[in-house]
């Protein structure tokens, strides 16, 4: 996020950010989709920062979260873990009523644990069979032993129930020295009444591909020493049914999973003005409005990841390719950099979200899209034109049913805001 609080000003009753008094604060807001670890700085500003992070929806009824004053050099950066559904308000102001230009970073990660795998080797009580567990205590205990062997992170996982997730039950058979791992309830609460021993809920898998980022768990069956196995690694599926003299027979996809961490970072490219109002501009975000310290928040809700901007040549129609779903987006075409060339703009509604990707003369570069810029959300409408007559187009929304419009350049300069005006002069 880019800013500047060279025009802001304290509010009556704002408290004392980080426990300093500064002067020039600047707001914006967040809202976790998700339950996990945020990272949130001031790194790269060009003045001493104070960071503050509140909830609450008035300046004076904030309860604080976490704040900072020099972390790197003089920059400012806090850690807390959010809650899902939560709005944080992030303010930034100046030591000593310090002002300049503000770069904020948000980051967060979704919660995803690793899953560590071992093998049984090396002493002659070990079984040759692996082992998968999200517990770290379970990990060095085994890895301290001479029959275990650490190998290392399986794949990815979250230890609580997210976006669809299905439980991954864990069961020992004492008898044999075996585990085995199902989603399958069936499976788990059949064999539990048997001889084996039921031990619970490991982690959230899921069962199928329809979450972006997630891919197979393979799972085997050895009938010589009732073992099964599983593994993400297509090279090591591959062998082991190339080799069956392995003693391994390939069973199904047992359940979807991370191949890796998914930690996003969030980003803003606006200029908030905190005379008037504060625009957020976050990546994957719907629109919503609220007020603190007297002025208009433009609030960015985080929704499904955006994975990708594709373009559907047989429909005809550009799309947003998210975790959950297919988003398609309405193309705003005009010239947003005013160099006479027709630039792609790409408009979402469900969140407000503007992807502008500029044309080169001459078509020899594929298209690249600059981070978001909100302006709009659910029932408002994009409008081309240049409203200004500066020869660039401008951002623009128009409500239907309420007749309010915004436009503002696309290097954030507000040209309306909140107005109702008549469509067919907007049009004009």
């Amino acid at each position: 996020m880019t800013g500047s609080n060279v025009n802001a000003s304290k509010e009556t009753g704002e408290p004392n950010h980080a426990g300093h008094r500064g002067g020039k604060s600047v707001w914006w807001q967040w809202t976790a989709s998700a339950s996990g670890p945020v990272t949130i700085n001031t790194f790269g500003s060009s003045f001493d920062t104070l960071l503050a992070v509140y909830t609450g929806t008035s300046v004076g009824s904030l309860t604080a979260i976490a704040s900072n004053d020099d972390s790197d050099s003089l920059q400012s950066q806090v850690q807390f873990s959010a809650v899902a559904g939560t709005t944080y308000r992030i303010a930034v102001d100046g030591w000593n009523g310090a002002s300049g230009s503000i770069t904020l970073r948000v980051t967060f990660s979704s919660g995803l644990q690793p899953v560590y795998r071992l093998y049984s080797d090396g002493a002659p009580e070990s079984t040759h069979t692996h082992l998968w567990t999200l517990s770290e205590t379970e990990r060095d205990v085994l890895n301290s032993w001479p029959s275990w062997n650490y190998e290392g992170i399986a794949w990815y996982s979250y230890l609580n129930n997210f976006s669809g997730g299905v439980p991954l039950y864990r069961l020992y058979e004492p008898n044999i020295k075996r585990h085995l791992y199902t989603m399958d309830t069936t499976e788990y609460e059949v064999l539990g009444r048997k001889t084996w021993e039921r031990e619970g809920i490991q982690y959230y898998v899921y069962a199928n591909n329809a979450l972006a980022g997630t891919v197979p768990a393979y799972r085997f069956y050895n009938a010589s020493n009732k073992n099964h196995h599983f593994t993400i690694d297509e090279n090591e599926k591959n062998h082991i049914i190339a080799n069956p003299k392995m003693g391994y027979a390939y069973e199904s996809i047992a359940f979807y999973v991370y191949s890796q961490a998914r930690t996003s970072s969030l980003f803003v490219d606006d200029t908030p003005n905190p005379k008037s109002y504060t625009k957020n501009v976050v990546t994957d975000t719907a629109i919503d409005n609220d007020v603190i310290n007297g002025n208009e928040v433009t609030s960015a809700q985080p929704t499904s990841k955006v994975l990708d901007i594709r373009y559907d040549s047989e429909k005809g129609f550009w799309y947003i390719l998210c975790e959950t779903e297919l988003i398609e987006l309405t193309n705003v075409p005009g010239d947003y950099n005013g160099d006479g060339i027709e630039d792609t703009a790409l408009y979402e509604e469900s969140s407000g979200n503007w992807y502008v990707a500029f044309a080169e003369a001459d078509d020899s570069s594929s298209l690249s899209f600059n981070e978001p810029i909100q302006l709009g959300g659910s029932g408002f409408m994009p409008v081309p034109g240049d409203f200004n007559n500066d020869g660039v187009s401008d951002l623009a929304v128009y409500h239907e049913e309420t007749g309010i419009c915004f436009i503002m350049t696309i290097d954030g300069d507000v040209l309306v805001w909140g107005r109702e005006v008549d469509k067919s002069v907007l049009c004009e």
